[in-house]
C-alpha cells in the first residue's frame, strides 16, 4: 500500500509540474489564471453531474504483475499509472479539469502540488479495500463499491463546482 500511494503521488505531482512547467512557457495568463481555473473547475463539476461522460482510455493495470514482481514493485508501478491518471480509466471531468488547472498556473511547484494531491487521492483509496483480505469479500467490496458510485459520483459533481465557485468569488 505504502509502494502504491507512494508511486501515485510521485508520478502526479511530475504530472502537474510538467503541465505547470509548460504553461508557464508557453503563456502569462497573469489574473485570469484565476479565473480560468475556477471556470474550469465548475465546467467539469457540472459536467460530472451531467449525463456526458468524460473520454478515458479502456484500460486498466496489468494484474499478471502480481505473481512475476515484488509487492512493492508492483505496488509502484500500479500506484504510478493511476497516479498519471490517463494511463487508466478516468471517471471524472475533474481529473481534466486539475490537469488544465496545474497547466494555466504556469508554476510547476503549484502544478506538482495540483497532482499530487490527485494522487494522494488516488493512493488513499487502496485503504478502503485493505480488509478484503479474501476473494469473497473482495467481491463485496466492489458490490458496495458499485452500489455507491453514483452517489459518490454526483458528490464529487458537485464539491468540484463549489470549489470552483469559491475560488471565483
Amino acid at each position: 500500500m505504502a509502494a502504491f500511494t507512494a508511486g501515485s503521488i510521485v508520478a502526479g505531482a511530475a504530472l502537474g509540474s510538467l503541465l505547470g512547467l509548460i504553461g508557464g512557457l508557453i503563456a502569462d495568463l497573469g489574473d485570469s489564471a484565476v479565473w480560468i481555473a475556477g471556470t474550469l473547475a465548475v465546467a467539469a463539476g457540472l459536467l460530472d453531474l451531467s449525463p456526458i461522460k468524460p473520454w478515458t482510455p479502456r484500460r486498466q493495470v496489468n494484474e499478471n504483475w502480481i505473481g512475476r514482481y515484488r509487492g512493492w514493485v508492483y505496488g509502484a508501478g500500479f500506484g504510478l499509472q493511476l497516479g498519471l491518471g490517463f494511463a487508466v480509466f478516468v471517471m471524472s471531468w475533474g481529473y481534466w479539469a486539475m490537469l488544465a488547472i496545474a497547466f494555466v498556473t504556469g508554476s510547476a511547484p503549484i502544478g506538482a502540488l495540483f497532482g499530487a494531491s490527485f494522487g494522494v487521492g488516488r493512493g488513499l483509496l487502496l485503504l478502503l479495500s485493505r480488509r478484503s483480505t479474501t476473494t469473497e469479500r473482495l467481491h463485496s467490496f466492489h458490490r458496495t463499491m458499485m452500489r455507491s458510485k453514483s452517489v459518490v459520483f454526483r458528490a464529487t459533481g458537485a464539491a468540484t463546482a463549489a470549489a470552483g465557485l469559491l475560488i471565483l468569488f
